[in-house]
């Protein structure tokens, strides 16, 4: 979250060519642009996924009416679900550590990440369940 800060204080010190810094107001820095700007592009990011991209994508499946709407047949059996089903797409599991990062690394610094976090969770625990019993095909099956 606060690369730029570091890559600013290094080619600082690159270009006065010693090793004297500042590392407080380097630390100053961060602590100002760090709940400011990098937790707001986050909680963006949180609120977008949780009321655009899961709804679409996992609950209504709009990529199975698009492929119907352009007549591919094979993409749309793809995507669809039911039968035997497809693999659970990765995208859950990275989601999820994503957003649980963010409320790890962010949520001391700007405390409003932890209910977006919260809200997006309660939104997906149901929705992720649903489409694992319902939609996917686990990969190993033992059958005891």
């Amino acid at each position: 979250f606060s690369g730029s800060s570091f890559l600013s204080l290094a080619m600082n010190i690159i270009k006065a060519r010693e090793l004297s810094f500042d590392l407080t107001e380097t630390l100053f820095e961060i602590a100002g642009t760090i709940p400011t700007t990098v937790s707001i592009t986050w909680i963006n990011w949180i609120i977008v996924r949780t009321t655009m991209t899961l709804p679409l994508q996992y609950m209504l499946q709009v990529n199975t009416f698009a492929f119907q709407w352009l007549g591919w047949k094979c993409c749309r059996r793809c995507v669809m679900g039911g039968g035997p089903g497809g693999p659970v797409p990765y995208r859950i599991y990275i989601d999820a550590g994503t957003v649980f990062l963010c409320v790890v690394g962010l949520g001391p610094v700007s405390p409003i990440v932890a209910p977006c976090a919260a809200l997006y969770f309660l939104y997906c625990a149901p929705l992720w369940r649903r489409n694992c019993v319902f939609m996917y095909r686990p990969k190993f099956d033992t059958g005891g």
